[in-house]
This record gives structure tokens, sequence and C-alpha cells, in this order.
């Protein structure tokens, strides 16, 4: 006996549901090849081509079970969140008002109409967007996420901060609010706080290196640098790679007077950013602390070749120089400091003391 249409709409959800997209694409093909106008099919398939970023084919499909259903508002708000995605947000944001309109009760296109209108700088707008939402479905924490947002963006942090608490009341596991709670909680000066709710983002999921990496930050922010150290070294286990654990190490060390694991910690960094002038210049520093002058020269030279429009390194540079005797080539290093920077006090009080020096000499 042959399947019928709505047989393999079943089995395609399914395989959706089981990641196994492409499987699911040949059963909704299926269930349209019986039915040809089946607007369901075309809103799975399209839905299945989103995620797989398949978007023309996606939206091909979304605009198919649009027509043939006008009154379809989750392919309305799906066809909304394509266009978002690929930067069509005028598109989008007509989109998901068609979504409305023809459904003022779904509350996924209120949701999604306020984080593009936050993309897109109107916060104020978002905000009454999520008014409405939250006026007929108040724990929808979408909505209280995205007004945190746009509250945050217009400088009003109490208020985004107590969104994101209703964010994640209505949601417990909604990561995004905590990571929305923690930026707040930051920029009111609240470390500790900040801390604690990022340990609660590494309880839902102690993979997530990037929150393992946030905590390191805000350990140094509360100056436990020696935690900070050993919490970045996690960093490195989880994702040897993530190359802004290294020079942030780096830092740290040399900070905490440890040279020589600060050029360790910087040499790793610059083997994936060999282009950062700034850890050249701080490795330098290390370098010069440990009297290897030559290669802390070398290093300001590396800093200055990427970015010679720094008059710091060739002070510091020239600072060196002139400790090392070498008055010629120190006063050249003053000279470009103060071509960048003439009135800086400092520049000028480092090259008169020299010509001073030299004077007594002569």
């Amino acid at each position: 006996m042959a399947q019928s249409a709505e047989t393999f709409l079943q089995q395609g959800a399914l395989l959706q549901s089981q990641k196994k997209y492409l499987e699911a694409i040949t059963e909704y093909t299926a269930a349209l090849t019986i039915k040809p106008d089946y607007h369901s099919a075309f809103y799975n398939r399209g839905s299945v081509l989103f995620l797989l970023k398949s978007y023309e084919l996606a939206l091909k499909d979304f605009n198919e079970a649009i027509a043939l259903k006008p009154d379809f508002f989750e392919a309305y708000n799906n066809k909304a969140t394509l266009l978002m995605t690929t930067k069509r947000l005028d598109e989008a944001l007509e989109c998901y008002d068609q979504s409305i309109q023809v459904n003022p009760n779904y509350p996924a296109s209120y949701g999604n109409k306020a984080v593009l209108l936050n993309a897109m700088g109107r916060y104020h707008d978002a905000i009454e967007t999520c008014d409405k939402v939250i006026a007929f479905k108040p724990d929808f924490y979408l909505a209280h996420y995205s007004k945190g947002e746009a509250l945050r963006a217009l400088g009003d942090l109490e208020g985004a901060l107590l969104c994101f608490e209703k964010a994640i009341e209505a949601k417990s596991d909604f990561k995004q609010a905590y990571y929305g709670k923690l930026e707040t909680l930051q920029r009111l000066g609240k470390f500790e706080e900040s801390l604690e709710c990022t340990e609660k983002v590494i309880a839902m999921n102690p993979a997530d290196f990037k929150a393992v990496y946030e905590k390191a930050l805000l350990l140094q922010d509360l100056g436990k640098l020696e935690d900070s150290v050993g919490v970045l070294d996690q960093v490195i286990s989880m994702k040897p790679d993530f190359f802004e654990a290294y020079k942030i190490k780096g830092l740290i060390l040399d900070n905490m007077g440890k040279f020589e694991k600060a050029v360790e910690a910087l040499n790793k960094y610059l083997e994936f950013i060999p282009n950062d002038s700034h850890a050249h210049f701080v490795k330098g520093m290390n370098l010069e602390d440990l009297k290897k002058n030559e290669e802390a020269i070398e290093s300001y030279d590396k800093a200055i070749n990427i970015n010679p429009g720094n008059p710091n390194f060739y002070s510091k540079k020239g600072k060196l120089l002139e400790a090392l005797g070498k008055k010629e080539e120190a006063k050249e290093c003053y000279k470009k400091a103060l071509d960048f920077e003439p009135t800086n006090p400092d520049f000028k009080s480092n090259l008169e003391n020299l010509l001073k020096v030299n004077e007594k000499d002569d």
C-alpha cells in the first residue's frame, strides 16, 4: 500500500527531530510529490534547508507555504528570521509585522522582531514591541531578554538587570540572559556578583570554554591574579587554539612580575597572531626586565614595524638604548616619539636629559 503525503510528512518530522536533515528533506519532497499543494511540507522542508544554510531554497519554500496558506504565521516568522540572518533587515521587519498581523497572539514573532529592532539600533521600538508581548504573555523569556538588551544599550543598566533576571526566572537555562546579566553587572562594577553569574553559566555547561574564560577575566578584575592564571590554564587545556587566553595570561604574568612565564605565554599567542604590535611591545618590556636587552630591542623593532605610529614604542626603545650607552640611536628614537607628540612632557624630558648628558660628556 502506497504511503500518504501525511505519512511522509510525519516521517520527515521525526528525522528532523533526530537532526537527520538530508533524510528529512527526502521525506518532505516525497510528500510534495504526492501532494504538490501541501503547505506544511513546504514549510518543514524550508525549515530544514534554513538549518542547512541553503537560504535561497529555504526562502522559496517559505514563500510557497505562504502562497498556499496566506494566514500561515509560522511561515512568515521563519521567513523573517531567514531574511534577518541574510542581512535583509527591512524585509525581515516587514515580514515579522505580517506574522503579527495574521496572528497577534504569537509570541515568537514579537520576540524575534524585538531582536531585529535591537540589531537595527531601534531600541525604543524594541522596548515597545517587548511590552506588547509581555502584556499578554508575562513569562515570555525572549521579550524580557530583548528589552534588557535595549535598556542596556540606552544606558539604563538597573532596568536592564531587572529584565535579564526576569528572563532567567522565566527560563532558568537561557544562557544568553545570564550573559546579558553578566555584562550588565560588570558595567555596574559588581564583579563579585558577575563571578557568581558566570559560575551558574559554567554549571549549566562545564565545557563552555568562553564562560570559563569570562571567569578568568573577572578574577583578574577582582585582583585575584593567581586564580585568574589558573583558570586561563583551564581554558587553554579545553581549547588550545583559543589565542586570547595566551595573551591575557601573558599580561597578567607581566603584572605579577613573572617575566619568564609572561614571555612564554606571549610567544604562544604570537604564533597565532604575529602582527599584534602591543604583544611584541609587552614581550620586549619583559625581556628587558630579564636583562635580555638585544632580544628586547628586537621585540620593540617588531612592534614599531607593525605599528610605526605609536610614539610609546620609540620612547621605550630609546630608554633602553640610552641605558646601553647607544646615545645617538636613543636620540633618534626620542626625536621620533616627539614627531608624533611634540608637547608630550615625558618625551621632551627624555630628549632634553640625553642632550644634557651629551653636553657634559663633551
